[in-house]
């Protein structure tokens, strides 16, 4: 796989996971009417149109940890925690916090 097609695969696979995570955001607001959930859902639909302008620095950081078996899983933590463990609409802290959880140990290691 070239690494410019690594690269766009990656952007996806990020739009879909924060796309998916948005999307429960918004069942949970209609279940539980907690308000959280609907700004969680405009910053994670912010955040998922923000990275197709995936920049050399943040790709550089993220290319290690994608297509891990680790991956997937790190895209829905650090979505799940938009809004809640954190307040930032911003897809460079969005990268920062994916590499974070990417980065913890796992209990398999």
């Amino acid at each position: 796989m070239t690494l410019e097609i690594e690269r766009d695969d990656c952007v996806q696979s990020i739009i879909i996971g924060v796309t998916r995570t948005a999307n429960w955001r918004d069942k949970m607001l209609e279940k539980y009417g907690d308000q959280r959930n609907g700004w969680a859902s405009k910053a994670l639909r912010k955040i998922a149109g923000d990275a197709e302008n995936l920049d050399d620095e943040a790709w550089s950081r993220l290319q290690p940890y994608f297509d891990s078996d680790e991956w997937r899983e790190g895209v829905s933590e650090a979505a799940r925690q938009v809004g809640f463990a954190h307040r930032s609409k911003s897809f460079p802290f969005f990268v920062k916090n994916l590499v974070a959880v990417l980065s913890k140990p796992t209990a398999a290691t």
